[in-house]
């Protein structure tokens, strides 16, 4: 798979002060940064190394005759190496490029049944829930136990089976979590990487800690440290791959699912010797077959011409990913996408607890879910838009037989789709500004800038065209609801708002002349929210005459049951604060003469609570504020 990426003056220096390897018998290596080291000196312990390694995995029964490898080196870092895979002959479509016996599988399985791993594992099980994170990470016990165990063959076992190809992988990572502090905040700061190297970076820390506490006197040569688990860590990272996903898919989504297959038990992590030398190339068409117990053969599905590189295909991999794991970015990448994560708000909502309920009932109800973009990208994800849906639900939507979530897939109602769409374009631009940070560059753009440009551009991109698609969804869906409810042109009436232009002179006149003569305190009393409610009712009491006339008629049913946990606040309000006021001031009535009553007045609060929406600026041109979204 794909090595490191060259590194430049400056980060090289700072990696190889702070992270250096711990071994009983550590080498010094001399560099002169201040000449250009000739490729073939630098080279050869690396092309050593690489031979070791085939021919140990020529020894153990891997079939590897079709390869050859070269490699470069950074002349500023010898550390960082460039390998690729090279066919030494022609090889026919559907025909093996290499194949190695499962006993040079290094996988969690390898790990755990060692001396080592069946001390950790026990302990990472007994502490499962707090490296997981409650289940959040199902990948990190698997992680730290494999790169425990890597570290112990490499730098505490002389005589380990895996010697050759531990000492052939590469000493250095141009991954960010190698990166430091500085560079971190400076060119990642604002992005979901920036989040994600802090949160490894936190599992590392804590599992070094456990390894110690587990196992740490394994380790005699004092060799586990923060350093070494960094590379190993690093090495699985970059190389690993999931033992039941047997061929390259081109399914994008699997991006936010494949955690799942972890967590499940469905799929564990391996390293296949050699054939993780591979480097990758979008769309090349080539199969894993794995024999369980046996081999694991990489098979072209297209002709390979002999003497040209031959590439893995890593499956369909946005640039965070690509950036965060590997080392490289692609440009242009069409499988780039941002990820979005939905949440439940336990302490605000209260509606939570049954919203989790009905989540787990339902297919998808995953939380975390990608955005594209191009050409074929013309509406948001569907599944996005379902679990949504079903987040933004008010008591009275909550209602609703979900069933397995098919309903989900349409919209609920008015008020609903407004407020899902509303919900992911606030959510959408809120990432994008913090995206907007940015990167200073000391002159020449280095391969870090570089590649960091290529990623914040990515997801900048992603992020404006999903804006887009919220804009374009719910200004045609307001635009329908049009169309069916109200004569042409008549958008201002979609949103009922304390102002509205639409209200009539009188009762517009008589909140102004209402207001003026109230006193601070009383002032506190006839908030948005109780001037909408007596807008309500003024405009049911209109009847036909009114513009919302035949949609607040739809309004009508059951109002006073949907506020039933409510009712005694809110007719406490009403006969105490505003009750009172209307009746005690001289311009106290609208020249209609509507009627304010408690009964009135809980309908309305009812109403409000079922179709209130506020609707961000920018999202549609059509409306725009808080109100109540006049939509049956």
């Amino acid at each position: 798979m794909h090595a490191t990426s060259p590194t430049e003056d400056a980060a090289a220096s700072a990696i190889s002060d702070n992270v250096n390897f711990k071994r009983p018998n550590p080498t010094k290596i001399e560099l002169d940064h201040c000449k250009k080291v000739k490729l073939v000196d630098e080279l050869a312990p690396q092309a050593i190394a690489v031979q070791n390694l085939l021919s140990w995995a020529k020894a153990n029964g891997a079939d590897v005759g079709t390869l050859e490898f070269r490699e470069t080196v950074n002349a500023e870092d010898p550390l960082c190496t460039t390998r690729a895979a090279f066919s030494l002959r022609s090889i026919d479509a559907n025909t093996p490029i290499a194949r190695i016996p499962a006993s040079l599988v290094l996988s969690e399985t390898t790990a755990r049944t060692s001396p080592l791993g069946v001390r950790l594992d026990a302990y990472l099980r007994k502490h499962s829930a707090v490296l997981t994170q409650q289940g959040k990470d199902p990948y990190a016990p698997g992680l730290i136990l494999l790169s425990a165990f890597m570290a112990y063959e490499r730098f505490e076992n002389p005589d380990s089976f895996w010697k050759p190809y531990l000492e052939a992988l590469p000493e250095r990572y141009e991954l960010p979590l190698w990166w430091s502090e500085d560079e971190v905040h400076r060119l990642l700061g604002g992005s979901n990487l920036r989040h994600i190297v802090e949160e490894r970076k936190k599992l590392l820390n804590k599992g070094l800690d456990m390894i110690k506490e587990a196992c740490g006197d394994l380790f005699v040569q004092g060799t586990m440290c923060w350093e070494n688990l960094l590379w190993a860590y690093s090495a699985i990272s970059s190389r690993a791959f999931p033992r039941a996903r047997p061929a390259t898919v081109d399914e994008r989504e699997h991006a936010a699912e494949e955690a799942m297959e972890i967590s499940s038990g469905a799929s564990e992590l391996c390293l296949y010797p050699v054939l993780d030398m591979l480097n990758h190339q979008r769309g090349k068409r080539i199969e894993w077959r794995i024999e369980e117990g046996v081999a694991v053969t990489f098979i072209t599905l297209e002709d390979v011409v002999a003497g040209i590189e031959v590439f893995n295909n890593y499956g369909a991999k946005g640039n965070e990913n690509l950036l965060g794991n590997y080392g490289f970015v692609l440009d242009p990448n069409p499988e780039d996408y941002v990820k979005v994560a939905l949440n439940i708000h336990d302490a605000s909502d209260p509606c939570a607890a049954q919203k989790r309920q009905s989540l787990s009932r339902i297919t998808p109800n995953r939380l975390v879910h990608l955005l594209f973009d191009g050409e074929n990208e013309t509406k948001l994800p569907a599944d996005l838009m379902a679990v949504t849906r079903l987040l933004v639900m008010n008591a009275n939507e909550l209602k609703t037989d979900l069933g397995s979530g098919e309903v989900l897939k349409s919209p609920l109602g008015g008020r609903n789709e407004v407020v899902a769409l509303s919900t992911l374009w606030h959510l959408i631009k809120r990432k994008a500004s913090e995206l907007q940070q940015e990167v200073h560059s000391s002159g020449h753009e280095t391969d870090r800038e570089r590649m960091v440009r290529i990623y914040r551009d990515g997801q900048a991109r992603i992020l404006k065209h999903n804006m887009s698609l919220c804009s374009a969804a719910v200004t045609s869906f307001l635009q329908s609801s049009i169309d069916v409810n109200y004569p042409p042109s008549s958008c201002a009436q979609l949103l009922l708002t304390a102002d509205s232009d639409a209200l009539p002179t009188c009762f517009r006149y008589w909140i102004e002349t209402l207001l003026s003569d109230l006193n601070e305190t009383d002032m506190e009393y006839f908030d948005e929210d109780t001037i909408l409610c007596l807008a309500l009712i003024h405009e049911r009491t209109r009847g036909d005459t009114s513009p919302w006339g035949s949609v607040i008629g739809k309004m009508r049913t059951n109002a006073s049951d949907l506020v039933r946990d409510q009712a005694e606040d809110i007719l406490m309000h009403f006969k105490e604060a505003v009750q009172p006021t209307l009746h005690g001031k001289e311009a106290s009535k609208c020249s209609c003469g509507t009627t304010y009553s408690s009964e009135r007045f809980l309908w309305a609060a009812s109403v409000l609570e079922t179709h209130s929406v506020n609707v961000p600026e920018g999202l549609t041109p059509l409306l725009e504020g808080f109100g109540v979204l006049m939509i049956p």
